[in-house]
């Protein structure tokens, strides 16, 4: 699994590709942690890289909303692919977590406005 971070506004942007598992949830979990500490409005996973994510990435999913609601920063996945909102949708994160289609609408709706925005 390989993870970056970058900042668009005040949105820091956790840029996920491979499989989330067992494995390499830790990871995501750093990430997710150092990504809450920064002075951002929000938090938003990339997920359009990601094939598969069991339950220890799920998890992190989890503490992750969790962990932006106590940082008061809003928290959401862009890019879903098939297999991952399968899982999602099985376990019903779809009712909690905030998911969008892709950067521009999850920037739009979680950071209004960024800087260089017309609309």
């Amino acid at each position: 699994m390989k993870i970056g971070l970058r900042e668009r506004g005040k949105v820091v942007l956790i840029d996920v590709t491979g499989q989330v598992t067992f494995e390499t949830a830790p990871g995501l979990r750093e990430q997710l942690q150092e990504a809450m500490g920064r002075d951002v409005v929000a938090v938003v996973i990339n997920m359009q890289g990601v094939k598969y994510v069991d339950s220890s990435g799920i998890a992190v999913l989890v503490e992750g909303l969790k962990a932006s609601q106590v940082a008061k920063k809003s928290f959401g996945l862009f890019g879903l692919t098939e297999p991952v909102r399968n899982v999602i949708e099985l376990v019903r994160l779809e009712k909690i977590l905030n998911l969008f289609p892709n950067e521009e609408e999850a920037l739009r709706k979680l950071a209004c406005p960024l800087p260089n925005e017309n609309s």
